[in-house]
C-alpha cells in the first residue's frame, strides 16, 4: 500500500490543500532517490503530477517524529476540527507547534482525500488510503510516510488544544527496546491518539485495517504497550507544574466542549 505525501519545499509552506496537483508518492524509499512514478501519484482525485523533491532531504532517520490527524468526520462538531479558531489560528496548526517543538523527527499531517488545510510551514501532509477507517488508517498512513525515517511516532489527534510539550515529552521518554507503544490512562480511559508507537508496528496496523477492524485502541492490544495512569504521568516534575490537570488529553468533540475549552483559556498556552 502506498502513501502519498503533499510536501512543500524546505523551508516553505506544504501545500494548503490534499487535493494539490503537485505530490510525491513515497513508499519506503528515501526521498532523495525517488523516481517520478505517475501510478503512485494521486490524490484520489484522476491522475496528478509527481515531482521529486529536495535530495537529502528525507536522507536521516530521527528515532522519534510526530503524527498529526487532522482528518475524521467531524460529525459531533458539525464542521472540520482541523480548522477551528484557536486564538487567530486553526486548530490545526497549534497542535502541530506543540508536537514539533517536542520531537526531532519529521512531522507529518494526515488528512482525508481533498481536505483543506492551512499552509503549515515544515510539515508534510499525508493522505488517507480509504475514508471511513478511523483514526487507526490515520495513524497507519503516518506510519507509512515514516518508515525508515523515523524509529517511532507520537500520536495526537487534532481536538487537544491543552496539549503540553512537557506532557508529549513524559510519554516519548518512556518508550525503550522492550514496548511498542506508550498510552496514558485517565479516569479510567485509555489516549490511543495521545500516545507514541514504534513505527515497526505498522504491520498490526495494517492487519486490523485489513480485519475491518477500525478501532485505534486495538493496536495498543496486539504490541508490547505500556500504559501510564495519571500518578504515573505526574510524577514528572516538569508535567506536574505545567499541567497537573492533565488538560492535555481534553479533547474538543462537540460545540459545547469547544465554547468551553475557548472560554479556559485567555491565551493560547505553548509551554515549551
Amino acid at each position: 500500500m502506498r502513501t502519498t505525501l503533499l510536501l512543500g519545499e524546505v523551508g516553505e509552506p506544504a501545500p494548503a490543500s490534499c487535493d494539490q496537483d503537485e505530490v510525491v508518492a513515497l513508499s519506503g524509499q528515501d526521498a532523495g532517490e525517488l523516481e517520478p512514478d505517475s501510478a503512485g501519484g494521486t490524490c484520489d482525485q484522476g491522475e496528478r503530477h509527481v515531482r521529486t523533491i529536495a535530495e537529502g532531504y528525507h536522507r536521516s532517520v530521527q528515532p522519534i517524529a510526530g503524527i498529526v490527524l487532522a482528518g475524521g468526520r467531524s460529525e459531533r462538531m458539525g464542521r472540520p476540527k482541523a480548522t477551528l479558531d484557536w486564538h487567530g489560528r486553526t486548530l490545526v496548526e497549534h497542535v502541530v507547534e506543540i508536537i514539533t517543538a517536542s520531537v526531532e523527527g519529521p512531522v507529518i499531517v494526515v488528512c482525508a482525500p481533498g481536505q483543506k488545510l492551512p499552509a503549515i510551514a515544515g510539515v508534510e501532509i499525508a493522505i488517507d488510503a480509504a475514508e471511513g477507517r478511523g483514526p487507526l488508517e490515520g495513524i497507519a498512513a503516518g506510519f507509512r510516510a515514516l518508515t525508515g525515517r523515523a524509529e517511532a511516532a507520537f500520536v495526537s489527534s487534532t481536538d487537544v488544544p491543552f496539549l503540553q510539550v512537557s506532557f508529549v515529552r513524559r510519554i516519548v521518554t518512556e518508550l525503550d527496546r522492550s514496548i511498542d507503544a506508550v498510552l496514558p490512562t485517565a479516569g479510567g480511559r485509555v489516549y490511543p491518539l495521545s500516545g507514541v508507537y514504534r513505527v515497526s508496528v505498522l504491520p498490526e496496523a495494517e492487519a486490523l485495517l485489513a480485519a475491518g477492524r477500525f478501532r485505534a485502541s486495538l493496536l495498543a492490544e496486539r504490541v508490547r504497550t505500556r500504559y501510564l495512569d495519571a500518578a504515573e504521568l505526574l510524577a514528572d516534575p516538569e508535567l506536574a507544574n505545567s499541567d497537573p490537570e492533565l488538560r492535555s488529553l481534553v479533547d474538543v468533540n462537540d460545540p459545547a466542549a469547544y465554547r468551553q475549552a475557548t472560554k479556559r483559556s485567555d491565551a493560547p498556552d505553548t509551554e515549551t
